[in-house]
C-alpha cells in the first residue's frame, strides 16, 4: 500500500466514522479541538494526521487505533524470523523484531501500523520539502 492508499484510506475511515455518529466535520473538528477544514482535509486525503491526532482520533470515536488503518491480513510479522533477514538489518531494528516476535498479534498490528503512520509521515514531510525546493 503506498502513503497516498494509505492517507486515504484513514481519510474515508475518518469520513466513515464521523458520518455513522451524525456528525458533521465541525462537530468533529470541535471534539478535537481543531478546525472544519483540518478534519476535511484529512478527509480528502490531502493531510494526514499526525501521532497524536490519530489517537485522539480514536478516543473521540471509541475505537481502537487500529480500526483506522487498513487490515494487515497480507503481512505477516513472523516472516522476520529469518536470521539471514535479521543479518542485514540495523541493530535497532533487530531489537524491535525481537521485541515483536514477543508480543501478540494484535500489539504486532499496533507497532506494524505505528511504523507505517510513520513512514507516511516522514514521506510527506519529504515530499513537501521537495516542492518547496523546486518553488524556489
Amino acid at each position: 500500500m503506498t502513503n497516498e492508499e494509505l492517507a486515504i484510506f484513514v481519510g474515508n475511515k475518518i469520513k466513515e466514522l464521523r458520518k455513522s455518529r451524525n456528525w458533521t466535520q465541525s462537530d468533529l473538528a470541535s471534539k478535537l479541538n481543531t478546525t472544519k477544514g483540518t478534519i476535511s482535509n484529512y478527509e480528502k486525503a490531502y493531510r494526514s494526521p499526525k501521532k497524536d491526532m490519530m489517537f485522539a482520533i480514536s478516543e473521540v470515536f471509541g475505537v481502537s487505533i487500529n480500526d483506522i488503518f487498513p487490515p494487515m491480513d497480507s503481512i505477516e510479522i513472523n516472516d522476520f524470523k529469518e536470521p539471514t533477514i535479521l543479518a542485514n538489518i540495523s541493530e535497532s531494528m533487530s531489537e524491535t523484531i525481537e521485541i515483536m516476535k514477543k508480543l501478540d498479534e494484535e500489539h504486532q498490528k499496533n507497532i506494524l501500523n505505528f511504523a507505517r503512520f510513520e513512514y507516511a509521515q516522514a514521506e510527506q514531510a519529504k515530499q513537501l520539502e521537495e516542492n518547496d525546493a523546486s518553488v524556489s
